[in-house]
């Protein structure tokens, strides 16, 4: 005999407000000490005290876009509550919207058993080392995928739901968009009634406004570093384990949580609970709910596995597998399916246990839960500390905005332990401090792919630098690459760089404050130098489009190829620099143009979508009743409506 499905008791969820509010609570306690005043510095989290509009919104260098479109909706809000807030935010909120999703997506478990997966998800080890870390691409997916589950799982059955689904996925970029295109992959392979080109197309439209800036600049020949640096950590049978309960961050060191014997019981629980509760998960998704949790599972523990490791390299380097290079993001797929089978397995033993052990049995999502998320309570063991930068920093960021030019940001190197952020490892604030064009390095200093972006400047750039250590004074060379101020912030190897650069009578030192030096090089000739020798602005109606004199010249700018003075297109330098043809036309980047159309047909197919359902709405609204009118003397009264005929529905 076939074995029945048990269905789960139905039970209250409660006022629909309060998932919500204690998803809110739960983010307020991870950030912690964060939300006093300060930034916030960890690895690649950065909140400086602006946020500024990636350029790779506009295809543009010098970084990749792995920020898009997410990190232009992070500047366009901080322009109303400044950098850090606007970053303190987005974590709650983050937090509290993945609780209230996994919360939902538990239903219909009982309260204890979907609120412990909730806070088990939103705060566990997974979602707390990358929210710590400032990968909050990643937690974009977090947040949404709960939500987006089902309609991603049955991507056929409606295209208006998936298209809205993918969009808010892709939302967040490269990383959170490429989770969501693996689940309606997964969909429609087992969908038996799938939609192959209408899902495609869909699929498609959703992915223009992040899709579209990637192509454009790995077109342009973007260097990205292959994935052996970013193997899973899954260290033996029992760092398996962990990496079941969201363990297996690709540097230990800044996993929260997620560790020890706890993490290899909470690992062992989930796979046991999570086996009970599968028949007792809907039916219409368990299949392809299934295969993207495994393949979730397969995709983080291939990197680091011996017998996957071949396949997983040869698949992931290159830039068209630079989406997949870091395995362990994947795993977000297994927890968003495991965490409501473990909740619905607890409620299955907890009906089947003896009435004194029952309760015991129920309330193991929530112990489960608030063991994962404790180490992760107040400040994600120091990673959501407010840092403060010294003085100096400030007052260089003053003198740049008031006197702007190309600056050269020092320590040359895209991470550093800085004293500012209690000696941890982070991203070079620097470019977002400072603001207007840098020079910095974007080389992660891991494998060999060097610079990890389009500008070509910081190849010219670092053999000054290597000069420099040598006793060799570079200012001509700095006015040549078109550079005004060298910004060295008393970090890391200052020593030798500081000194040097001190030594050279091509600078001249302008005092801003502690722990800052800061050089203006006195060759510089101005952001444009014309062909005669004078110097002149390139103001910029936006990023984009630029205006020049009519003399051109040589532009002090990163030297990507799509610029055209008109229809003339612009050269690049040896150097990386742009040289503008003399004529009368504008100064424009044209890859700007088929992203810009990408964002307006994803905007235009929301609208349609929106239009269709108001129209939906108003169709499905009940007729009005008619008012019936008293008759006076002298009226006639109404006749009544005929009868309709045999086989035939009267209508108003």
């Amino acid at each position: 005999m076939a074995n029945p499905v048990e269905p789960a008791p139905a039970t209250d969820p409660g006022p629909r407000w309060l998932a919500a509010a204690l998803g809110t609570v739960a983010g307020l306690v991870l950030v912690g000490p964060g939300l006093r005043r300060g930034l916030l510095l960890n690895l690649d989290l950065a909140a400086p005290p602006e946020l500024r509009v990636p350029p790779g919104t506009w295809g543009l260098g010098p970084a990749l876009t792995q920020r898009v479109p997410l990190g232009t909706i992070e500047a366009a809000i901080g322009v109303l509550l400044g950098g850090p807030l606007t970053v303190k935010l987005l974590i709650v909120a983050t937090v509290a919207v993945a609780y209230a999703g996994m919360e939902r997506l538990a239903r219909p478990a009982s309260a204890l058993a979907r609120h412990g997966v909730a806070l088990a998800y939103a705060v566990g080890p997974f979602a707390a080392t990358r929210l710590a870390v400032g990968h909050l691409n990643v937690a974009w997916a977090v947040a949404t995928l709960p939500w987006a589950l089902p309609t991603l799982l049955r991507p056929s059955r409606s295209t208006r739901r998936t298209f809205l689904a993918l969009l808010v996925l892709g939302l967040g970029g490269t990383a959170s968009a490429v989770l969501g295109l693996g689940v309606v992959a997964v969909g429609l392979a087992v969908d038996g009634r799938r939609r192959v080109l209408a899902v495609g197309w869909t699929a498609l439209l959703a992915s223009l406004p992040w899709l579209v800036p990637n192509v454009v600049v790995l077109a342009q020949g973007a260097s990205v570093v292959g994935a052996d640096p970013f193997r899973t950590d899954v260290p033996g049978p029992a760092g398996a384990l962990r990496l079941v309960a969201g363990s297996g961050f690709w540097i230990p060191g800044l996993q929260v949580g997620g560790t020890g014997l706890v993490a290899m019981a909470a690992g062992t629980a989930l796979l046991g609970l999570a086996a009970f509760g599968w028949r007792r998960f809907d039916p219409d998704l368990r299949t392809p709910a299934t295969v993207v949790a495994a393949a979730g599972l397969l995709l983080a523990v291939a990197s680091a596995a011996p017998g996957l490791r071949t396949g997983w390299d040869a698949l992931s380097d290159g830039p068209l597998g630079a989406p997949l290079r870091e395995g362990q993001r994947f795993l977000v797929l297994w927890l968003v399916v495991a965490l409501p089978l473990a909740a619905l397995g607890a409620d299955h033993l907890a009906r089947r246990a003896s009435a004194a052990l029952a309760p015991t049995v129920a309330a193991v999502p929530l112990a489960l839960g608030l063991a994962l998320t404790a180490p992760a309570a107040f400040g994600a063991q120091g990673a959501f500390e407010p840092r403060h930068l010294p003085s100096g920093w400030a007052g260089a960021e003053a003198q740049v905005r008031a006197h702007p030019g190309t600056t050269l940001v020092l320590p040359w190197h895209l991470y550093y332990t800085a004293s500012f952020a209690d000696d941890r490892n982070v991203l070079n604030p620097g470019p977002d401090v400072l603001g207007g064009d840098t020079i910095s390095s974007y080389d992660p200093e891991e494998g060999d792919s060097g610079q990890e972006q389009l500008d070509t400047r910081p190849a010219e750039a670092e053999r000054i630098l290597d000069g420099y250590r040598k006793g060799r004074p570079g200012a001509a060379r700095l006015a040549a690459l078109g550079v005004r101020w060298v910004f060295v912030p008393l970090e890391y190897d200052w020593s030798v760089s500081g000194k040097a650069l001190a030594d050279d009578p091509g600078l001249r030192p302008v005092p801003v404050g502690d722990r800052v030096l800061l050089y203006e090089v006195r060759g510089w000739a101005g952001p444009l130098r014309t062909p005669t020798g004078g110097r002149a602005d390139v103001p910029a109606t936006f990023a984009p489009f630029r205006t020049v004199p009519r003399s051109g010249g040589t532009w002090a700018f990163p030297g990507t190829g799509g610029w055209l003075r008109g229809t003339e297109g612009v050269e690049v330098t040896d150097l990386g620099l742009l040289r503008v043809p003399a004529g009368s036309g504008p100064l424009w980047y044209w890859p700007a143009v088929p992203i810009l159309l990408g964002d307006l047909v994803a905007l235009a197919w929301v609208a349609r979508l929106a239009g269709a359902w108001i129209g939906d709405l108003r169709a499905a609204r009940p007729a009005p009743e008619p008012t019936p009118t008293a008759t006076g003397a002298g009226d006639a009264p109404t006749a009544p409506p005929p009868e309709p005929e045999p086989g035939r529905t009267a209508t108003t």
